[in-house]
């Protein structure tokens, strides 16, 4: 990884201004896999702003590879105005979230693959806000562009997660909740619903959302508009 944070970092610890790039991960020798292209955050929470995170891949036939651009393992931090692109892990792309919360602002996310979560892949009871921010171009061979499982929960509002690829949803999630707002999620390209799992989704443009999908608890102020 280029830039790692395992000493316990809180949020007062800040990484600013800086371009992270060609990173090729963390070698855990335990499971004998990378993780963090980027940034490596083990039981750290640190704070990071104006940043590139960029062209950083993790490959070298261990897997599975996690988190292209982040890796966060006990950690709760947040990311904020910063351009995450060009990243590549086979659990998450851009992120990858183990027991760990992140927040989101005014980000940039595009050009990230992944086997799924080119966005982010989140696992065991793992969290994240994100708001304002725009996801595009990003590809994912079989999951969604945000994947989930065990307990996660993400909160969506005013950002936008258009025309990426995905092999399955843009969003899926496995027993694991979501509440979107104000958001637009449209020209994805898709082999399924857009959505798979529990949402709330009220006041968005989401394709299709003129169906009733059996697994929206709130459906309310929905449009579908190109």
């Amino acid at each position: 990884s280029v830039v790692v944070f395992n000493n316990g970092e809180d949020s007062s610890a800040v990484l600013k201004g800086f371009t992270i790039q060609e990173g090729s991960g963390e070698l855990i020798t335990t499971f004998n896999t990378l993780k963090g292209g980027g940034i490596y955050c083990l039981n750290s929470s640190p704070t990071f702003t104006n940043l590139i995170i960029k062209n950083n891949i993790l490959s070298g036939g261990l897997t599975p590879t996690e988190g292209g651009g982040f890796y966060f393992e006990n950690s709760s931090s947040s990311v904020s105005n910063s351009n995450i692109h060009s990243n590549d892990g086979e659990n998450g792309g851009a992120f990858h979230l183990n027991n760990s919360s992140i927040t989101l602002n005014n980000c940039l996310i595009y050009n990230n693959s992944s086997n799924s979560g080119p966005f982010i892949d989140a696992y065991s009871n793992s969290s994240a806000f994100i708001n304002n921010s725009l996801i595009f171009n990003n590809n994912a061979n079989s999951g969604g562009i945000i994947n989930s499982n065990f307990n996660c929960y993400f909160s969506i509002i005013q950002t936008s997660i258009v025309f990426n690829n995905s092999g399955y949803n843009a969003i899926s999630l496995y027993s694991s909740n979501a509440d979107i707002l104000n958001s637009i999620i449209y020209s994805n390209t898709l082999t399924s619903d857009p959505l798979s799992g529990s949402f709330n989704v009220k006041y968005s443009n989401i394709e299709y959302g003129n169906i009733s999908f059996p697994y929206w608890n709130i459906n309310i102020g929905n449009i579908d508009v190109d």
